[in-house]
């Protein structure tokens, strides 16, 4: 009996540490598939602007990305804003909406405080 306790006590002390460190995990993959979606988007309405001189007016889409980011796009005639923000289940992650813009600028914001070393 007393082994059995032993055993109990021992593999609830690392399953504390193995969950987080799991989730922790998923996050990042799911934020790498924000940003790899940014960046997708962000090269079809650079091939857009090329043809049609604008970003104006610009239909594309980003596919599926599981629900974990909500993907938005603000295009105008000379610049563009495409936004990720995080849904159910990557909410907690400390990135916060990830944008890219078309001068390039990559930022990250959650609650309206930017966040570091996100991209």
């Amino acid at each position: 009996m007393a082994e059995l306790l032993i055993t109990l006590s021992i593999l609830g002390i690392l399953m504390s540490f193995a969950i987080p460190t799991y989730q922790t995990s998923t996050q990042k993959t799911r934020k790498a598939d924000a940003q790899g979606a940014i960046l997708v988007l962000s090269n079809k309405l650079e091939r857009y602007f090329t043809a049609n001189n604008t970003y104006a007016g610009a239909v594309v889409s980003a596919g599926d990305h599981s629900g974990y980011y909500q993907l938005s796009i603000v295009a105008a005639a000379e610049s563009y804003s495409i936004t990720a923000t995080p849904q159910t289940g990557q909410a907690d992650y400390y990135c916060g909406d990830l944008t890219l813009t078309s001068t390039g600028v990559k930022s990250a914001v959650k609650a309206t405080v930017a966040q570091t070393g996100c991209w």
